[in-house]
């Protein structure tokens, strides 16, 4: 015990410095991100790049999009904001989950309450019952 003692009393430095080393080192070791993160067993959040990557379609641009499955049933949401210079009339608009192949795996309906007026924004939402693992992308169409 007296040299174990000894040891920590001569190389007190190095033994503080250490975990301060690895702390760092592991704060700049990247992070794998997966497509679908488990939350818990009945809660998934898709993380997939082209699903929730924000863009535009017919003058409307979307932003802080979303897809979560919990309990079976997915939920897509999603600002949808008039970029034009005049009103959007169109209510209904799809939104396309494609798999890997740019096949479609469901059209999911979403409606914006009397339009969009100019530079307004309104958040969009679609359900559908299905986990949807295998959807990647989205495209969004009338």
């Amino acid at each position: 015990m007296d040299k174990i003692i000894k040891i920590i009393k001569e190389n007190k430095k190095i033994i503080l410095i250490l975990p301060i080393i690895l702390i760092i080192i592991l704060l700049f070791i990247p992070v794998s991100k997966k497509d679908v993160e488990l939350v818990d067993e009945n809660i998934y959040i898709h993380k997939e790049k082209e699903i929730i990557k924000e863009e535009e379609y017919g003058g409307i641009k979307f932003t802080d999009i979303s897809m979560t499955t919990i309990n079976g049933y997915t939920t897509f949401t999603a600002n949808a904001t008039n970029i034009k210079n005049e009103d959007i009339k169109k209510e209904l608009l799809h939104i396309e989950l494609k798999d890997k192949n740019d096949n479609t795996v469901i059209r999911l309906l979403a409606y914006i309450p009397d339009g969009l007026k100019v530079g307004e924004t309104k958040k969009i939402t679609s359900s559908a019952k299905g986990e949807f693992k295998n959807v990647v992308a989205k495209a969004v169409t009338e």
